[in-house]
């Protein structure tokens, strides 16, 4: 492609990649010069003149530097204006980057411009053949379902007639000991809390403690391992004053009409099994449905050529690290940063990949989201809240995720499309069971 000051050779290198090789004139580089002089003389100051009154050929030489720089600036995104007029069908996905810069005098300027598009890809669905799992809730499953709420609303009460074991909660009060066996009172803990015989306590720990009751002391001796979390203990031997403050055993309801009253809006035992198995069976049907999806993704993936623009999967990527931190609630060193995004990498251009498929998907398709697929999504959601479904709308608009919703709609649609040009093999499965012990029990949908 020609203009009258730039030109360029553009070249299609990779699916998801455009390279142009631009050339400048110098004379209209001279142009750009000028211009940004000009605009600098407006604010500059210099002995003997006005502010805004220093001429442009003073500015041109003591600002040589700061010109030259931003007419670089302003020259490299008026070439790429340049690139996507002359190339309508160019849809950038990321801001373009430069390499090969090369400016000598008298000489048109070179550089070139590295444009990541969207990736146009020819799909294939023949031999997209996946399995699914269906899982059989049985009644063992359910009952441990019963057993674990019961778990979660076990209350701990004081221990009578007897010292502490294992499973016990324990409060402690605790003061380290120095080499001449007094108090060091300055580092002394209370009410420190520990579960005896549970992860984390050191074995010491655990052996002294065994069978004290309230009010009881000892003295523990304590080796810390080499791996210890503070590093001015490791491979330490300390001893340790230790008094019980508090111990306290864990108390489970009874499995009956009593515990579903206490802990939901049912009567009996009855009532709140069955809304057990319901939720126990709505649970396998949404990891049922993810795992079928991510197992759709993966062999659309395996068999096509699905490229995974860098770009795409930086964002991926630095995503990945803000959810990790937000999560951990903590701030990681640059070593820490590096070693975390080496071991996220993989997954990144996966979401990449994956990304460029459902997006292909949706276009070829043309899968689009109305206005009354939004009004629906929004009334079910209302529904199993118990809801408004106009209050509802008020507070997805007011927290600024219509846009999300609309995008979640617009995935599940591109999913369901790929699901129907697949073709699943039902497996039957026990819960509880692992994957050899399954029933091959299969069936096509």
């Amino acid at each position: 492609m020609t203009t009258e000051a730039i030109t360029f050779e553009l070249e299609s290198p990779e699916s998801w990649k455009r390279l142009a090789h631009v050339q400048v004139d110098p004379s209209h580089m001279e142009r750009m010069r000028t211009n940004v002089a000009a605009k600098l003389a407006k604010s500059a100051s210099l002995p003997g003149f006005r502010k805004g009154k220093v001429p442009v050929s003073l500015i041109l030489s003591s600002y040589a530097g700061q010109v030259e720089q931003n007419a670089i600036e302003e020259l490299i995104p008026d070439a790429y204006r340049a690139v996507l007029d002359a190339n309508e069908d160019i849809r950038p996905i990321a801001e373009p980057r430069v390499e090969n810069f090369k400016m000598d005098d008298g000489e048109p300027i070179q550089f070139d411009l590295i444009i990541e598009v969207r990736p146009e890809v020819d799909l294939t669905f023949e031999g997209l053949a996946v399995e699914k799992i269906s899982l059989i809730i049985t009644d063992e499953r359910v009952e441990q379902g019963l057993t674990e709420l019961a778990e979660r609303a076990a209350r701990w009460v004081p221990v009578e007639g007897r010292g502490a074991k294992d499973g016990d909660a324990m409060r402690i009060s605790y003061v380290p000991l120095n080499e001449d066996g007094e108090p060091e009172t300055d580092k002394a803990e209370e009410s420190y809390s520990l579960e005896l015989g549970g992860e984390g306590v050191l074995p010491e720990f655990n052996a002294a403690l065994g069978g004290l009751q309230v009010g009881d002391d000892t003295v523990v001796e304590v080796t810390y391992p080499s791996d210890y979390p503070n590093e001015d203990l490791a491979n330490q031997v300390r001893r340790i004053e230790v008094k019980v403050d508090d111990i306290r055993e864990k108390q489970i309801p009874a499995i009956d009409d009593d515990l579903a009253q206490s802990i939901s809006e049912y009567q009996t035992l009855d009532e709140l099994r069955s809304r057990v198995k319901e939720d126990l069976e709505q649970t396998s049907k949404d990891e049922a449905t993810k795992a079928l999806n991510d197992a759709l993704v993966g062999k659309m993936i395996e068999l096509n050529d699905i490229p995974a623009p860098p770009s795409l999967g930086a964002r991926y990527l630095q995503a990945m690290l803000k959810d990790y931190e937000a999560m951990t609630r903590q701030e990681m060193s640059d070593d820490d940063r590096r070693t975390l995004a080496e071991r996220l990498q993989p997954a990144a251009h996966r979401a990449a990949q994956r990304a460029v498929l459902l997006d292909t998907l949706r276009r070829n398709e043309n899968i689009e989201v109305a206005d009354e697929d939004v009004d629906a999504r929004i009334a079910e959601m209302a529904e199993s809240r118990d809801g408004s479904a106009e209050e509802l709308r008020r507070q997805i608009e007011a927290s600024q995720n219509m846009e999300r919703l609309r995008h979640d709609i617009e995935e599940e649609k591109t999913l369901a499309l790929l699901e129907s040009r697949a073709e699943i093999t039902v497996v039957e499965k026990n819960s509880g069971e692992s994957d050899d012990d399954a029933d091959e029990t299969k069936s096509k949908e």
